[in-house]
């Protein structure tokens, strides 16, 4: 066990999965809505392949996307994915916020209302939120790489979908003699 499973609280897990399982029997699975956020090297040549020679002069680009997807625990709804931009001059958090608010007026609408499951991260502060159709649900912090519902695949799934498609543009390059075949404008 490595990277964030390996430094999981199991005694945490063990003492706030009550907490947990009694928020979440209030809902049915289709009301309950997990957010999660993954990195993608999208321009990174792949770590293992098969070849029969080294790319010349190669190196590794770390050109990197922060990429949030959304869906409910019977995979019946997905919310569009969206790329959380970083910014050379950050500037305050003032609209942070405003996904989570859009959220709640579409569900006001629907007259729908969800639990939303988010990571512990400092930086996911919704207390001060006025929230009418959507009850957030934080995870506690060190705990989320073991119970995190889109830890546990999606965000696998849609990273290897990536790469097969990266690789395939990466043979269409190669086949035209293209210098950086990993190149994406």
């Amino acid at each position: 066990m490595h990277g964030e499973s390996g430094s999981a609280n199991v005694a945490a897990i063990n003492l706030k999965f009550p907490n947990i399982i009694s928020t979440t029997s209030q809902y049915s699975l289709c009301d309950i809505y997990n957010i999660d956020k993954t990195g993608l090297f999208y321009t990174m040549a792949p770590n293992h392949t098969i070849v029969s020679r080294q790319i010349e002069k190669s190196k590794k680009d770390c050109m990197r996307l922060t990429i949030a997807f959304t869906t409910n625990a019977d995979g019946t709804h997905k919310l569009q994915s969206f790329i959380i931009r970083h910014s050379a001059r950050p500037r305050c958090f003032k609209k942070k916020t405003e996904w989570i608010e859009k959220l709640d007026k579409e569900m006001k609408e629907s007259n729908y209302y969800i639990l939303l499951v988010l990571d512990g991260a400092p930086s996911h502060v919704t207390s001060a939120l006025n929230l009418n159709n959507v009850k957030v649900l934080t995870l506690p912090p060190y705990i989320t790489s073991k119970i995190q519902p889109m830890d546990t695949g999606v965000i696998a799934s849609f990273k290897l979908h990536y790469h097969y498609i990266q690789l395939q543009h990466a043979i269409d390059h190669n086949k035209a003699e293209e210098k950086d075949i990993y190149k994406i404008d």
